[in-house]
């Protein structure tokens, strides 16, 4: 939600940047590795199904570069339950664009964060 809380404050100032969210899916990166190493994920059968880490950066590739994407939106994989496949826009829900909940998070941010002005 904070995404969608930045874009709608760079609109209102006339900014040109964009506020993009992108989600990897599941990628095999050292994320994993050293989260096992730690005791996190101790070779889970669902590494079997991770994707490459490069294929995990077209998400990010696609809000970076991608045509179409405009500020707000959020990117993922498009496959299996959204762990992997090619880059899609999701279309968020209501709930994930309540205006009440957005200032909440953005007020809960500041207060974590300090003020923030364009």
């Amino acid at each position: 939600m904070l995404p969608q809380a930045l874009a709608a404050r760079l609109a209102a100032a006339g900014s040109k940047v964009k506020a993009v969210c992108a989600a990897p899916g599941l990628a095999a990166t050292n994320l994993q590795v050293t989260t096992n190493q730690n005791g996190g994920m101790k070779e889970t059968w669902i590494m079997r199904f991770a994707q490459s880490a490069e294929d995990g950066t077209m998400p990010l590739l696609q809000c970076c570069i991608g045509s179409g994407v405009a500020s707000g939106a959020f990117v993922e994989p498009s496959g299996a339950g959204n762990m992997w496949g090619p880059p899609t826009e999701v279309k968020l829900t209501k709930k994930e664009n309540d205006p009440a909940t957005m200032e909440m998070l953005w007020a809960a941010s500041e207060i974590a964060c300090g003020e923030w002005k364009l």
